[in-house]
Formats: C-alpha cells, sequence, structure tokens
C-alpha cells in the first residue's frame, strides 16, 4: 500500500489529506473493512457533538421527547437548541430513507448539513471572528489618530462638530457632515468620506471628547412645524 499525505485548502478550510493506492495486503484490507464499519453514519460527528451536548444539560437526546418540549424550553442560538435542530433533523432523513423517499431525503439532508455547519463555525469561530472584527475596527481609528493627515482630519472634525452643536443642538447627521466636509475641503487634498467622518466623532464621543446630541443620531433634516 503506497500511503500520501498533503495539505488541502487554506485558512479555517485547510485540511490534511491521507491519499491510500494498491496494491494492498490482506492485512490491510481488514483493516480498512474495520475504519469502513467504524464510520459508517456520515452524520457521526455531528450527531456526536449533539447527544453530548443534550446529556450535559440534562436534555433528551431523541427526537420525539425533543419535539415534546416546550417551546420556551430551548433558547434560540444556543448549543443545545443547535442540538436539539440537529437531533430531530437526523430523525427526519433516516425516516424519509426507511420510507424510500429519496427526494425527500435529499432535501432534509441539506438542511441538516446546512445546520450542522452553521453550528461547528459559531461555536468553533464565532468568538475569533468578533474580536478580529473589534481589533480591525480599532486598528483603523489607530491609524488615523498616528497617521498626520487623517489625525489632522479628524482633530478639525471634531473642533468643528464641537463648535456646531454649541450653538445649535438640532444640527442632524446628515447636516453637520455635510458642514465639516465643506470646511475640510481644500484644493488638491481628497476629503474624508461621511462614513470616516462620523467614525472620528462618534470615537470622540466614547472618550468623553464630543458630546453628540441625540437629536444628531436620527440623521436627516428635522421635519418643519406648520
Amino acid at each position: 500500500m503506497t500511503v500520501k499525505e498533503y495539505d488541502e485548502g487554506t485558512g479555517i478550510t485547510a485540511q490534511k489529506v491521507k491519499e491510500i493506492s494498491p496494491p494492498f495486503s490482506e492485512e490491510e484490507l481488514k483493516t480498512m473493512e474495520k475504519d469502513c464499519k467504524r464510520t459508517i453514519n456520515p452524520f457521526g460527528a455531528g450527531e456526536i457533538w449533539a447527544v453530548d451536548t443534550l446529556k450535559k444539560a440534562d436534555l433528551p437526546t431523541d427526537a420525539e421527547r425533543l419535539n415534546g418540549l416546550p417551546k420556551t424550553a430551548l433558547e434560540r442560538g444556543s448549543p443545545e437548541w443547535f442540538a436539539a435542530e440537529i437531533i430531530t433533523r437526523l430523525a427526519e432523513v433516516r425516516r424519509h430513507i426507511k420510507q424510500d423517499e429519496a427526494t425527500y431525503a435529499a432535501n432534509a439532508s441539506f438542511i441538516l448539513g446546512e445546520l450542522t455547519e452553521k453550528a461547528r463555525i459559531k461555536f468553533e469561530w464565532e468568538r475569533f471572528l468578533v474580536n478580529g472584527k473589534s481589533i480591525t475596527e480599532g486598528r483603523a481609528i489607530a491609524a488615523a489618530k498616528t497617521n498626520k493627515p487623517y489625525a489632522c482630519a479628524r482633530k478639525k472634525s471634531v473642533e468643528i462638530a464641537a463648535r456646531n452643536w454649541k450653538d445649535n443642538q438640532s444640527i442632524r447627521k446628515k447636516d453637520m457632515l455635510e458642514a465639516i466636509q465643506s470646511e475640510l475641503k481644500k484644493p488638491g487634498k481628497k476629503v474624508p468620506k461621511k462614513d470616516t467622518i462620523w467614525s472620528y466623532l462618534t470615537d470622540a464621543g466614547k472618550n468623553g471628547q464630543l458630546t453628540i446630541p441625540n437629536e444628531a443620531r436620527k440623521g436627516g433634516r428635522p421635519k418643519k412645524c406648520n
């Protein structure tokens, strides 16, 4: 037997692949047969995780009893909710297979696979993705503070906003951003986008450098009174 191992894919989808090719000895064939029997359940990993999760929460691990639980028993999006959904969907797939309903079985299998993958990504990667988003946004703000042209634009934007809102707290977000862009406009220099300017202002608000009136956050222009 010839064994070839290599990496396939990149990032979070990277995986190690083991490729075997004949000729196989009798002993190797017996080992392969045992491995096939051990992994015959195509939903093994998802089902094992789901059953284990439900057991830890002292919840039933069969579809019939899970279906009998009140809707408020499980918080949507929790590990227990995903586990219960996987078990009930898996029961549905097996029922369709048993009844020779190929189309229904295929559709239910697709939904089950999607559900299992959602659970895997959520509970394995969600915290890293959320933290990564915060870090990226933080770096963008830090870059704006340390990069001289952006730091100047940020400082000027905050000063203009503070001055205008001091005189009139009813100025809405849209009007304020347009006023800031107008004042920052200089020949041969790029004016920051409105979203960028708003990030300067909200960051300054978080740091106590600027007070943004609640009325201003609504956006648009205030309606005229008759």
